[in-house]
């Protein structure tokens, strides 16, 4: 294994924040999303965002590029909801992730230090949800517990307890100390014979 920083999407030229909220004054979001795959679970999107939306700060979801965002019916200002929305350029305004635990997602997030609510559907999102409750980072959320009661209070810990926010903080640390693309690669391409490789001096 060779380690490698993750890293929270690229943001292309043609990306933009939807204008609902490229012109709000405030970076105090929560994000929610279900990934490209999982966001038509029955039920969980309805109760992670009747959760959210109690919160003192403003929640963005994203449904999904086939998703509906109409399927929620109308929504105070206060929430967004979008198809799709570039990870990179939306996470800098955000203080907390609600998501499946999805590894794109779930290492984007911590790229910036953001503390997690995690609601596992499948594959290795349960991994990354127990991963994330043993760093100190997250809470999650199994299937059958995710209720809007359920939602509102990890979130309210998550929030107002800094020991999530310091151990997300903590993981990104490690995520930066982690080598990037041009040194792995290098890495990897580099000669069996080149002294570099053997762990000793010339």
């Amino acid at each position: 294994m060779v380690p490698l920083r993750a890293y929270p999407g690229e943001v292309l030229p043609i990306d933009r924040l939807p204008a609902a909220l490229a012109a709000r004054p405030s970076a105090d979001l929560a994000y929610l999303t279900l990934g490209t795959i999982f966001h038509s679970a029955p039920g969980v999107f309805e109760a992670c965002l009747a959760g959210l939306r109690a919160l003192p700060l403003d929640v963005v979801v994203t449904v999904g590029r086939d998703g509906d965002p109409d399927r929620f019916g109308p929504q105070p200002p206060s929430v967004v909801v979008e198809r799709y929305v570039p990870q990179a350029l939306l996470l800098p305004r955000c203080r907390l992730v609600v998501s499946h635990g999805g590894a794109g997602t779930m290492l984007g997030a911590y790229a910036y230090g953001l503390p997690q609510l995690v609601v596992p559907q499948a594959a290795d999102q349960f991994l990354n949800a127990a991963a994330s409750e043993a760093a100190g980072a997250a809470i999650a959320l199994q299937p059958g517990t995710v209720t809007p009661e359920a939602v509102r209070a990890a979130a309210r810990r998550l929030l107002d307890e800094p020991g999530f926010a310091a151990a997300a903080r903590a993981v990104r640390a490690q995520i930066e100390a982690a080598p990037g693309v041009e040194d792995v690669l290098a890495a990897l391409t580099r000669s069996p014979a080149d002294p570099a490789n053997s762990g000793h001096p010339a």
